[in-house]
């Protein structure tokens, strides 16, 4: 049995995993059924007085849409971002 030696600027190649896609579900917009999705950013304005700075700050939020729709697939989305967004449109609804 041989050991390797890795070299320490070497990282260690991480294992391949093998999935069957057969096995996979598609996941389809909640709104129309379509199963083809587009990248959206969706932006937050944080008050200068929270963060300290002299200016707002702007946090982008990286979403997926509905190719068809324009519907934001929510199922994809961070906890805490879903949150944000069902607030954002309970406001709106108001």
């Amino acid at each position: 049995m041989k050991i390797h030696e890795l070299n320490p600027n070497q990282q260690p190649q991480p294992q391949q995993v093998q999935i069957d896609l057969s096995t996979s579900k598609p996941i389809l917009c909640e709104k129309c059924g379509y199963d083809t999705f587009i990248s959206g950013v969706k932006a937050r304005k944080i008050s200068k007085l929270l963060t300290g700075s002299p200016q707002d700050m702007i946090l982008p939020i990286d979403v997926l849409l509905c190719g068809d729709c324009g519907t934001v697939i929510q199922e994809l989305l961070p906890e805490q971002i879903k949150e944000l967004y069902r607030m954002d449109n309970a406001k709106e609804e108001n």
